[in-house]
């Protein structure tokens, strides 16, 4: 073996290395013993000595990304108006740093739609919302026409009962009155509301 291969063999031995001392001590040279200092460098949990120096470089790598990560997190609540909260900067991992920033640069969800008026839901949607709109303000209670109109579509009795309505419109819920305006648009168009229904 040459002295240049003895001379490695020998410092990565000092370093620690178990395949080093091994071949060391195969090709007859004595292995020099671990410095007192490697060992204490040792992590608990590191099998040999050699992992110390890599495990310190790593955890200075997380220290230095989670650092970024923080103070990236802490711009972005304060640029979409959210307050930092305060256990990001001591107990949250760095991935679910980078989760919390992702859902802060997402865009609000849009809110729900509000529930359907009492009396049963099936409101109604698209151009009868319009007329309804129009003909009562959407309250299906409303009564017009010195109590020929009713509901929210204002239906006549009359109209009412041609498609297949019985008794009061303005009694009638939500959906039935919809159903009801439904059926008599699809039967005559827009024209049964003369004035709402352009």
């Amino acid at each position: 073996m040459s002295t240049r291969a003895l001379a490695a063999l020998t410092a990565a031995a000092a370093a620690g290395t178990p395949t080093a001392i091994a071949f060391a001590a195969d090709a007859g040279t004595p292995a020099p013993a671990t410095p007192a200092t490697a060992a204490a460098r040792v992590a608990p949990d590191a099998l040999t000595p050699r992992f110390a120096g890599e495990r310190t470089l790593r955890q200075q790598m997380r220290s230095h990304v989670r650092d970024r990560l923080v103070a990236q997190y802490e711009r972005t609540a304060r640029r979409h108006d959210h307050k930092p909260k305060a256990a990001a900067t001591t107990s949250w991992s760095n991935r679910r740093l980078r989760n919390a920033i992702h859902d802060l640069r997402r865009p609000p969800k849009p809110k729900p739609a509000p529930a359907p008026a009492a009396g049963g839901g099936g409101g109604p949607t698209g151009h009868l919302a319009a007329i309804a709109q129009c003909e009562s303000g959407g309250d299906p209670r409303a009564i017009g026409g010195g109590g020929t109109y009713r509901g929210m579509y204002q239906f006549s009795y009359a109209t009412w009962q041609a498609v297949g309505g019985s008794g009061d419109p303005a009694a009638a819920s939500v959906a039935e009155q919809t159903r009801r305006a439904e059926i008599l648009y699809a039967q005559a168009g827009p024209g049964q509301w003369p004035v709402c229904g352009q």
